[in-house]
């Protein structure tokens, strides 16, 4: 193997733990390349399911749901308690399994000093292949909502305050919320449409639709996203994908290799492309007349700035022009 080729190998590995373990963190980076396994996926398509009787709360300022697979629907209630109804969908190949995996389903709904906890849980193993928990719920106005919940949709409706979202593997549907809105979304295709408040959305390897809402501060890699009629400033931090962006106020934006559309931006644009290690490791295979491997071959990614390299001084090819 070449002097060269040894150089640019230390160079890659080196510079690439560095990158990854100062910009994002060893568990980010673990979290980052963990796909969405098959130990999850639903086995059959035959299911019996078993509802719980309807369950009433009142006085209710804040709900915490924590659901390991399933869905939670929210909607509006109107007589200014919070209704309850749960339900267990146990899949299976051989019908045999659907009670002993019910009996160790555990629903829980607990109540104190106005902060309603409800969890979907197993007392085993969560057999993810073979159950999903279903909260079906209505909520008075203002009531502050904190949802997290796996391997299944979340749909909120028109209720809700100070609302706090972590989605991960499903579909994720935010209509007409009086309400700010935080958000941490992964592998997820998310529409979201007319908040009241203040957006932040923190996502990884999900498409989203969004639109009306009063401003947005949005940090995202790998998935596609539509944004349009946003109010005030938008803020976006995004990496490896699709943006457009239609109707909006002041724009910041940040993009790593991502393809921008961008128009009626009302309050003026200022657009970043920031560089990182892949430009790193195009300028110094090109420095040294090799061929970029990888990534780094790609026209989008343009190598470090020709004055970064002004005392190495290499090849006319190896600096961005």
């Amino acid at each position: 193997m070449k002097k060269r080729e040894i150089l640019l190998i230390i160079v890659l590995v080196v510079f690439g733990v560095i990158y990854r373990a100062v910009e994002k963190g060893k568990m980010q980076f673990v979290s980052d390349f963990s796909f969405y396994s098959d130990e999850r996926r639903l086995k059959g398509s035959k299911f019996s399911e078993f509802a719980e009787k309807e369950k009433l709360f009142a006085a209710v300022d804040k709900i915490i749901i924590e659901n390991q697979a399933g869905e939670i629907t929210v909607n509006e209630s109107n007589d200014g308690q919070v209704h309850l109804v749960s339900f267990l969908r146990v899949y299976y190949t051989d019908k045999r399994v659907v009670d002993e995996i019910r009996k160790k389903a555990n629903i829980k709904a607990e109540l104190d000093h106005g902060e309603l906890k409800i969890s979907g849980r197993s007392e085993s193993d969560f057999p993810y292949q073979n159950l999903r928990i279903l909260f079906h719920l209505q909520v008075p106005a203002g009531t502050v909502l904190a949802i997290s919940n796996q391997e299944g949709d979340t749909v909120v409706r028109d209720a809700g305050r100070d609302i706090h979202i972590d989605q991960e593997n499903g579909n994720l549907i935010l209509e007409n919320l009086p309400s700010t809105l935080k958000l941490r979304i992964k592998n997820c295709n998310a529409n979201i449409k007319s908040i009241a408040g203040h957006v932040e959305i923190r996502s990884s390897r999900s498409n989203i639709t969004l639109e009306n809402v009063v401003s947005l501060n949005f940090e995202g890699k790998h998935g596609d996203c539509s944004i349009k009629n946003v109010k005030n400033d938008v803020i976006l931090d995004h990496s490896y994908g699709k943006l457009l962006l239609d109707d909006v106020g002041k724009l910041e934006i940040s993009g790593r290799y991502s393809n921008i559309s961008a128009k009626n931006v009302k309050g003026g644009a200022v657009v970043d492309a920031p560089l990182d290690h892949y430009d790193l490791l195009k300028t110094v295979a090109l420095g040294l007349e090799l061929s970029p491997p990888g990534y780094a071959a790609r026209k989008e990614v343009t190598g470090l700035p020709r004055e970064t390299w002004d005392a190495w001084k290499p090849t006319a090819s190896a600096a961005r022009r």
